[in-house]
């Protein structure tokens, strides 16, 4: 028979699985991964779903990145293919997440993160999606945005969510201490997010893993399957009246199967820029990273191993900064997801050592009392 020691950790292993299972969520899914590591060649490599895509004009490879190397497209040719894929569309009511990192001075035009579908007067190849910057454009400058479009047989409708510097009050602007085309890094995001219960959805756009003004989200009222066209993904141009191309450098381009949160976007910001200055040569974090470090919070269990860190689930971080921040400190890391405490970081938790020690004394108890 079980002893009442044995019997209570029993009971206590039971109900720490059944409470973390019953907050389990599913990992988000992350299509592609072009890193831009490349410093010959013109095959851009898909680390993930092996969707390669083809540099076309010269980008400059090699560059400085935020993780690894970069591309800088010249702003007049240079741009990727990657192709016309059944990957790279999107069903109705399918939730997608767009991003990447960007430097730049100045964009006089539309410059093209990720772009799949074109319009403009009579000539169409829609539904699209968009992720881009621009310069000056309406009178708005430092222009982030995230682009969504269809035609209803008689017009075009436009969603597009967007973060800008107005050189007016308009309603519209940006933090002014938060530049965009201020020759740093930055990183960018478009999220759509669709509700099933209302059949409609929301789009967002974050710059640097945060939302910044009131219309950086769109009600879409009219779900459609995003990217189905005939036009291929690309980055470094964007088609409309007129073939515009992207100036400045690109790093880590991704795409999701699912709408990423924003401690989950605010953290793909900020870990790699916390790897970089504190053990640069430990692990860059680029997405890949980041979707398996996001796999081992949900799970509440287990462990991953990014270069030389090998990463923990942790239920109550200590000196806890907010959901998405990462921090090092005492020389680990943490990353808080949660708005409990919850994160993940590069030692084992204390409770959960507790716990395997409480097991071990119940066997040892169960084992002694079966020698009697």
């Amino acid at each position: 028979m079980l002893t009442k020691l044995s019997y209570t950790c029993f009971v206590i292993v039971l109900a720490v699985v059944f409470v973390a299972a019953s907050q389990l969520q599913a990992t988000p899914i992350l299509i592609s991964n072009w890193g831009l590591d490349e410093t010959t060649g013109t095959t851009v490599y898909d680390s993930v779903g092996g969707y390669n895509g083809t540099a076309y004009g010269g980008p400059t490879m090699g560059q400085s990145g935020v993780i690894g190397k970069a591309f800088r497209f010249d702003g007049s040719n240079d741009y990727i293919d990657y192709g016309d894929l059944a990957a790279f569309e999107f069903a109705v009511g399918q939730d997608f997440t767009l991003m990447g990192w960007v430097k730049s001075t100045s964009c006089s035009m539309t410059g093209g993160l990720l772009a799949k579908g074109y319009a403009y007067g009579s000539t169409r190849d829609l539904p699209d999606y968009q992720l881009f910057i621009k310069g000056t454009y309406s009178g708005n400058t430092d222009d982030g945005r995230f682009h969504l479009r269809y035609w209803t047989g008689a017009t075009y409708v436009t969603y597009e969510p967007r973060w800008c510097l107005p050189t007016s009050p308009d309603g519209i602007g940006g933090d002014p201490n938060h530049r965009l085309l201020d020759n740093n890094w930055h990183h960018l995001a478009g999220v759509y997010d669709y509700d099933s219960t209302s059949g409609t959805a929301t789009a967002y756009v974050y710059l640097d893993g945060q939302l910044y003004i009131a219309r950086q989200t769109v009600a879409v009222d009219s779900p459609q399957a995003w990217g189905t066209n005939n036009s291929p993904l690309q980055t470094g141009r964007v088609r409309e009246s007129t073939v515009q191309w992207l100036s400045g450098t690109v790093d880590d381009l991704g795409i999701w199967k699912d709408a990423l949160s924003q401690p989950q976007i605010l953290a793909i910001y900020n870990t790699p820029l916390v790897a970089e200055l504190n053990a640069p040569t430990t692990g860059r974090y680029g997405l890949k990273d980041m979707r398996d470090l996001f796999a081992l919070y949900e799970a509440r269990t287990g462990s991953v191993t990014i270069g030389d860190q090998t990463w923990y689930y942790f239920a109550s971080l200590p000196n806890q900064q907010g959901p998405g921040k990462a921090w090092h400190a005492g020389g680990e890391f943490f990353i808080q997801l949660g708005a409990d405490g919850s994160g993940v970081s590069t030692i084992p938790e204390p409770s959960a050592m507790l716990l395997l020690s409480c097991g071990l004394v119940g066997l040892l108890c169960y084992a002694w009392r079966k020698r009697k």
